[in-house]
């Protein structure tokens, strides 16, 4: 599920976020892993992790994590989603509009893998760890965004 594919994206990433990356939601809080996140939160989906609401309650599933402390250090997440393409283009703009309120994340990457939608934004070090575990966990993930916010 979601959770799995998180989990083996970030394995990497994971220990430099330690001990300030929380998963899940804040109904089903995991420490310094990710975590389910619970459907029924459609305002953390798109407050948090920049969901359009017009694609909430179309998710199937959907996990989580994120650094506690300042989320533009890493924010991530993988949804589970029938219009995987459509909700990874709708991400990358959200994002990319997004008026940053401590710092600009420096990269965002967004990919697509079996009806998975993988994305992450953060600090530079931390998504290139990220990018190598997705390059190497699912090499024929469609890539639809790799680029700097900066």
């Amino acid at each position: 599920g979601a959770w799995v594919n998180l989990q083996e994206a970030v394995m990497e990433t994971a220990p430099s976020l330690e001990p300030s990356a929380i998963g899940g939601s804040m109904t089903n809080p995991v420490d310094n892993a990710p975590g389910v996140y619970g459907l029924d939160d459609s305002e953390g989906l798109t407050g948090l992790f920049y969901i359009p609401a017009e694609y909430v309650e179309d998710i199937e599933e959907a996990a989580t994590l994120m650094h506690m402390m300042n989320s533009n250090t890493f924010t991530g997440a993988v949804v589970r989603i029938d219009d995987a393409k459509d909700l990874a283009e709708s991400l990358k703009t959200n994002i990319e509009g997004t008026q940053w309120v401590c710092g600009c994340p420096d990269r965002l990457i967004i990919v697509i893998n079996d009806g998975y939608v993988i994305y992450a934004f953060g600090e530079a070090s931390i998504m290139d760890s990220f990018s190598d575990a997705i390059g190497s966990l699912y090499p024929n993930a469609e890539t639809v965004c790799d680029e700097s916010l900066l």
